[in-house]
């Protein structure tokens, strides 16, 4: 998760947080765009320059995708700098893509003399206990992969959230966190993660953050602030994970996908709900009401609308 430095306002951003911003436009780079003018002037609406400004910088006026900007980018090793075509003006500029980790197909062992590719097809998810979530019948690539994945659903879900609130000590490679966090992964997997192998109703969506909000305040070594496990980075870790898993053909679509600043963007509680500080059900189910609408309109389901929405962007 580096921390790049914005040029003015001693301001920074994620890395990750522009990655997980690129691939929700169905693209894998993004323009520069660097342009000294207003915000509301500038050209290219699509630019890295533009979502640095919108999100990060304390005067959205001033330039952000600076030169030094996209070679900190791409000394993180994720990102390549190159020339790519340019959503705003047709032509080809200067802009940074992601580095992709190919994923190969992953063989499960059988019985039988020819190994079972993993795929959507051939994974049952009736078969899921056996065959992918015990893990003495999972590949070590299919392990592998599911705990990269574990990673990045965490991480996203804990980024601004301010859950260990007033302990100064803690951090994300602290022994206590990292059981912690063992511990709340490793009560996902076993006890909700199969609930929607054949699907799962919203309302025992619904059970599964309380459950996991209820685990994981149990489980605190004392490391969570005076707010405990919040619900925002419970729904996000859940349902982010879950995303994960029905792309890999794991378990059918899940009921919401996950609420972020992106999401909440779009909802018409913007600016009246932040994602990392919801304590609650209810300012959660005010967004996905909102949603479901917005998909409605569309006869989409959550999950659909959230990638046909971004891949448009």
């Amino acid at each position: 998760m580096p921390l790049i430095n914005l040029p003015y306002g001693n301001n920074s951003f994620n890395s990750d947080d522009l990655k997980e911003f690129i691939r929700r436009t169905g693209k894998n780079y993004i323009i520069q765009g660097q342009k000294a003018c207003r915000r509301v002037d500038h050209p290219k609406r699509h630019s890295l320059d533009c979502w640095l400004r919108d999100n990060y910088a304390q005067n959205p006026d001033t330039k952000q995708a600076v030169n030094e900007v996209i070679a900190n980018l791409v000394n993180t090793g994720d990102f390549a700098e190159g020339d790519f075509d340019c959503p705003d003006s047709g032509r080809k500029c200067k802009g940074v893509r992601i580095i992709e980790m190919k994923m190969p197909n992953l063989p499960i062992k059988t019985t039988g003399k020819k190994a079972l590719q993993f795929s959507a097809k051939t994974v049952c998810p009736r078969h899921l206990n056996s065959v992918v979530m015990a893990k003495d019948n999972m590949s070590d690539k299919l392990k592998f992969i599911t705990n990269e994945l574990w990673i990045l659903a965490w991480a996203a879900s804990v980024q601004r959230a301010k859950l260990y609130e007033g302990k100064k000590d803690m951090d994300s490679t602290s022994r206590e966190v990292s059981k912690f966090r063992k511990n709340v992964i490793g009560f996902i997997t076993a006890n909700i993660i199969p609930q929607y192998a054949d699907g799962c109703t919203e309302e025992q969506h619904y059970k599964n953050i309380d459950d996991l909000i209820a685990y994981a305040n149990r489980v605190d070594p004392g490391i969570l602030g005076r707010s405990g496990y919040k619900y925002g980075v419970a729904q996000k870790l859940l349902n982010l994970a879950l995303k994960y898993y029905w792309c890999l053909g794991l378990v059918k679509e899940p009921p919401h996908c996950p609420v972020d600043r992106i999401v909440i963007r779009k909802a018409s509680h913007n600016g009246k709900i932040n994602w990392t500080q919801m304590t609650g059900r209810s300012q959660y189910q005010k967004i996905i009401e909102d949603i479901k609408g917005l998909a409605n309109r569309k006869q989409l389901s959550i999950p659909i609308w959230e990638f046909t929405f971004y891949s448009r962007r």
